[in-house]
């Protein structure tokens, strides 16, 4: 019996087990200085990058590690404690490979990792940056021998022991080059981005620099001034374009910025192009923001809400309150539902909602959260290599090196309905909507008759009447004509 037959329903035979499976592993004997992971400088979670559910990149101090999580072939699932639909936790196993060849020029604890879009042949670039802003880029390929199954887990031709030596996962460098700023500033946070169309083409930014540097290849294009400290950065994917825009955290401001504009600026002034775009939604800073190929900007911060922009009109399309009760520090949106968005807080804790409907997130009986052992230092959310099946899958690590990989995590308040019902559903509404505004219809035409009727009588009567007055009046002159003749 296949306990996970069907993830966007329940049956018979899975009403009992769990729809989330929540496995964890920690990394921290093989991951070598893992210690100096926290940040002092900003709440970011944003030194975990994942390529698929088969392989995550994971930045630890000076060091990056490609990592490869194994699922348990024969796991038991079991009810565990983060909701109804969440199971216990599941010991993971775990292929860990530090790639030595990336971390060349970095010479202090990296920030931020990053990387662009996987080839047919798993070709990928992997970027990161230290807090000196040193980046790192690494053409790399990886050999996933690791299949999603269709049982528990995953299923791999070479089983590993938890508590045993990590096997080193397959995987070749192809290419390697840094990005090496113009000026070196304080220590501090640095983010950096791959372009969506062209991975050689990246954006660094720095907080203490506020500024960002804007790369081709290993060569720097262009600089850009930000009027505040820049703690988080995205491309933006216009709809119907093949040049996206910049969408950059400044304190408590969303800029967004053209990047056409800013290399028709001349470097000679040192002037740059100013954002085409300041949006604010907030008092409080801003730490994360996350971007949807639809035209979508999601952010979020210390004031503990999650706003949304559409790009179309340059607004506010909605709001999710009070969604945690400590601050904001990693949101994504959903794969397959852009309003549906998966959200990690400073107390770590996890949760999925919905901007569009905040009643129903507001509903403590309908809020199921995840919660993992420490602050996490790292969280992206992957989906299936099938893209007919929209399953999403987040991947994290906490400050205390423990690796989380939750599957299935948009099915947090339980089970997805089939499109079909769906469809049949919004069918019916749509019927029993109009039956009854027919039925208002037919019972507004019945009264306005009964009401038309004794007006019509009336209004007989009254003509009636003054048809008799006039008559009167008609007689009685004709009376006074021949009486004076």
């Amino acid at each position: 019996m296949n306990p996970i037959s069907n993830n966007n329903g329940m049956t018979d035979t899975t009403a009992r087990l769990p729809l989330v499976h929540i496995y964890t592993q920690n990394v921290k004997q093989a991951i070598n200085g893992f210690d100096r992971v926290v940040s002092p400088w900003l709440p970011t979670c944003d030194r975990v990058v994942a390529a698929s559910l088969d392989s995550c990149f994971l930045a630890t101090n000076q060091n990056l590690a490609l990592i490869q999580p194994v699922a348990p072939p024969n796991a038991k699932l079991t009810q565990g404690r983060h909701g109804p639909y969440s199971s216990a936790f599941i010991p993971l196993r775990c292929r860990i490979a530090p790639l030595k060849e990336h971390a060349t020029s970095s010479q202090t604890q990296m920030q931020t990792v990053a990387i662009g879009k996987m080839s047919e042949t798993n070709e990928m670039n992997v970027a990161s940056v230290d807090s000196r802003g040193r980046a790192n880029v690494t053409r790399i390929h990886v050999d996933n021998r690791i299949e999603e199954g269709d049982g528990n887990g995953w299923e791999t031709d070479v089983m590993v022991d938890a508590s045993a030596t990590p096997v080193q996962p397959t995987h070749r460098i192809l290419s390697h080059y840094p990005l090496l700023p113009e000026r070196v500033v304080e220590d501090g946070w640095h983010g950096i981005a791959v372009h969506p169309h062209s991975d050689t083409d990246m954006v660094v930014a720095s907080y203490f620099g506020r500024s960002l540097s804007i790369y081709s290849q290993d060569r720097l294009v262009q600089r850009l001034h930000t009027h505040s400290s820049p703690v988080a950065l995205e491309y933006l994917s216009i709809p119907q374009s093949h040049s996206p825009l910049l969408a950059c955290c400044e304190g408590n401001t969303l800029s967004i910025w053209d990047l056409r504009l800013s290399n028709s600026v001349g470097q000679k002034d040192n002037v740059s192009a100013p954002a085409i775009h300041r949006l604010q939604d907030g008092m409080g800073d801003l730490y994360t923001l996350d971007t949807h190929h639809t035209g979508l900007i999601a952010t979020g911060g210390a004031d503990k809400q999650v706003s949304v922009y559409d790009c179309r009109k340059w607004q506010v399309s909605g709001r999710w309150k009070n969604v945690l009760k400590f601050e904001v520090i990693r949101l994504r949106f959903c794969s397959f539902s852009p309003s549906h968005v998966y959200v990690a807080g400073l107390d770590h804790e996890v949760c999925s909602g919905t901007w569009l409907d905040e009643s129903t997130n507001q509903r403590s009986l309908e809020r199921h959260a995840f919660r993992g052992d420490s602050r996490w230092v790292g969280l992206d959310r992957t989906r299936s290599a099938d893209s007919q099946r929209g399953d999403d899958h987040l991947l994290g690590v906490t400050a205390t090196a423990q690796l989380y990989v939750v599957r299935n995590a948009h099915l947090q308040s339980g089970p997805v309905p089939d499109k079909a019902a769906k469809e049949d559903e919004r069918k019916k509404r749509a019927e029993e909507a109009r039956e009854r505004n027919k039925q208002k219809h037919l019972v507004a035409n019945a009264s306005s008759s009964q009401n038309q009727q004794p007006s019509n009588t009336a209004r007989k009567r009254k003509a009636a009447a003054t048809g008799d007055e006039d008559d009167g009046e008609h007689s009685k002159q004709k009376v006074t004509i021949t009486s004076q003749k």
